[in-house]
């Protein structure tokens, strides 16, 4: 049986004692069906961490290491690693074989060497008041992108194709022959959704005189993503002093910003593929969009990698992949 648990990255160093007295001031039950809005906390040597949408909730000071190569072998990951893994297996004591992945343009024996090092292991920690066990095994660490093609290139194999994997913060170019990987062919940039992100918050700020908290900017990129599935979730509208921003505005707002992030995106596949009759790395037959990235501007950048496919369910397709190949090393 296949588990998929997504929430945010953010994280941040709080207390749990002093949010549940101030609850208990406010009011009794604060439970939610929403599962993306759970309480997520977990103490771990002796720090109470909230992760996730608690704490882009309640602290200004929550963070996802953006644009840091240390995160992925940083205390915070292991956070990250406990919590999605401790909500995903219900056994107080655990064991998971492990397949992670980095951005190719931080991908190093050393890097893979730390994140091994910091991964592997057996952790007790509490999640959401329940003391739990884990035992990490490290079986593989992948650049982000080709495990993907486990679940989606049987068509591919032994082809040239091509990969455009744009999360978050990063977005990496990967060209393949069957699955060896073209080296001069294969980058890694600082792009990705948060840079969309970063449009709509500086626009409204310098507009509207609005600035978003990390909540509501996670909000309207959330909603924003779902807006060509069968029951997308409304863009909220945003007070502004005297006026209310309404969604349409902010929608606009967030297409203009993908429109940039295609574009930058665009500039970065034409360099390093190159053009065939107008058409960027026309000569690869196999294109897959993966990533985030693929729910907010795949058909952008179609316009001109008309070959270009997003993949189902895109923002999971690393981390399914991932679990199919650490399956198969057992």
């Amino acid at each position: 049986m296949e588990t998929t648990i997504v929430i945010p990255s953010a994280i941040v160093e709080a207390s749990g004692e002093q949010l549940e007295l101030f609850r208990s001031a406010v009011h009794g039950d604060h439970t939610t069906t929403d599962p993306y809005k759970q309480d997520i906390q977990v103490i771990f040597h002796g720090t109470n961490y909230y992760v996730g949408y608690l704490a882009l909730r309640q602290s200004k000071r929550s963070s996802t290491q953006k644009g840091d190569e240390t995160r992925y072998h940083s205390v915070e990951q292991l956070i990250r690693l406990l919590a999605t893994s401790g909500l995903a297996i219900r056994e107080p004591h655990y064991e998971i074989s492990l397949v992670t992945t980095v951005p190719v343009g931080y991908f190093s024996k050393e890097l893979r060497r730390r994140v091994k090092e910091t991964l592997s292991g057996t952790f007790t920690f509490t999640l959401n008041g329940v003391e739990r066990q884990a035992t990490i095994c490290v079986r593989k660490m992948m650049v982000e992108g080709p495990p993907a093609l486990v679940l989606y290139g049987a068509q591919s194999a032994g082809e040239r194709r091509l990969i455009i994997d744009g999360g978050g913060h990063t977005t990496d170019l990967t060209l393949l022959d069957g699955n060896d990987p073209i080296v001069g062919q294969c980058k890694g940039v600082d792009l990705g959704v948060e840079n969309v992100g970063d449009y709509l918050s500086e626009t409204l700020r310098e507009q509207h005189g609005r600035k978003l908290s990390l909540r509501e900017r996670s909000d309207i990129l959330r909603a924003y993503a779902t807006r060509h599935m069968l029951a997308p979730v409304p863009i909220p509208s945003l007070s502004c002093g005297k006026y209310v921003l309404s969604s349409a505005s902010i929608h606009d707002i967030v297409a203009a910003g993908c429109h940039k992030a295609a574009l930058a995106t665009l500039a970065e596949a034409r360099a390093l593929w190159g053009v065939v009759n107008d058409v960027v790395a026309g000569d690869v037959l196999f294109q897959y969009h993966i990533g985030g990235s693929a729910l907010f501007y795949s058909d952008l950048l179609q316009a001109k990698m008309p070959l270009l496919r997003p993949v189902e369910n895109a923002s999971a397709a690393n981390a399914r992949g991932s679990a199919r190949i650490a399956k198969v090393l057992g």
